[in-house]
Order: structure tokens, then C-alpha cells, then sequence
């Protein structure tokens, strides 16, 4: 019997050891369950936002409704308390300022202020490209990033 539980000891030691060494080489590799539970996270969020960015065809469609608003909040407020490790902090930082335009695009529409809409759509767009230069630069630098 004391067989079975040193063994069942040593197995536990192994798994957390190999976890451990998992975690670790999320800061040095930028893999591994952190980053993944970041990427799947951040992920469905971005496919939220551009499912709602599809369903309109003018701010005016928008005005007095505050459920884009409302669901473009809460990505902000996701991506602001999902944690991240130090290798996609400054992704992190782009796509969380990306969520922010998006909610303020959403919220002036909502309120009929369609010029500053506009200029909210336009700064996003534009931080869109500097969230691909940036997701790029980390794909070549940590080859272990599947992009396909």
C-alpha cells in the first residue's frame, strides 16, 4: 500500500513539476496555457466586435441603441482584466485601446453625435494596422506562433 501512494506522491511531483515548466516557458517563449488563455479569450472577443462592425451599415442605424455600446463595454472591460504575460503586454495594451475606440465609437452613435463616431471608427482603423505590425514583429521573434 505504501507502494501505491509513493507512487501516486512521485506522479504528483512529476505533473506539477512539468506544470511548472509550462508556466515558465510562457515568459520565455511566449507559449504555453497563459498565452493560450489569452489568445482564446482575446480571440472571441475580436470575433464579437467584428461580428457587431458587420451588423450595421451606417451610424445612423446605431442612434438610441445602446446595446453596441453595452457588449463593446464589456470586450473593453474583458480585455482590460484579462491577464496577460510580459511578452504580449504591449499587444495587450494595442487591442485593449482598440476595445476602448470601439465602445466610445459605439456610445457617441448611440447619442447621435455621428461626426465624433466617425473619428472614433477612423482611430481604430488606423490602431488595427499598428496591432498587426505589432502582432507580426512578435510572430517572427517567437517562432513558436502559428499564424495560419
Amino acid at each position: 500500500m505504501r507502494n501505491v501512494v509513493s507512487r501516486l506522491v512521485g506522479i504528483g511531483v512529476v505533473i506539477g513539476i512539468g506544470f511548472l515548466i509550462n508556466m515558465l516557458r510562457d515568459t520565455t517563449s511566449c507559449s504555453g496555457p497563459k498565452a493560450a488563455a489569452w489568445d482564446d479569450a482575446t480571440g472571441a472577443r475580436i470575433e464579437e466586435s467584428v461580428q457587431d462592425y458587420n451588423s450595421f451599415n451606417d451610424y445612423v442605424e446605431i442612434s438610441g441603441n445602446t446595446e453596441y455600446a453595452m457588449r463593446a463595454e464589456q470586450r473593453y472591460q474583458g480585455q482590460s482584466a484579462q491577464a496577460t504575460i510580459t511578452c504580449i503586454e504591449d499587444l495587450n495594451e494595442l487591442i485593449k485601446e482598440f476595445f476602448r475606440l470601439e465602445w466610445k465609437m459605439y456610445e457617441a452613435a448611440g447619442n447621435g453625435n455621428y461626426d465624433l463616431a466617425y473619428q472614433y471608427d477612423k482611430e481604430s482603423a488606423e490602431l488595427s494596422d499598428d496591432i498587426q505590425l505589432e502582432f507580426d514583429r512578435l510572430a517572427d521573434k517567437y517562432d513558436d506562433w502559428q499564424t495560419d
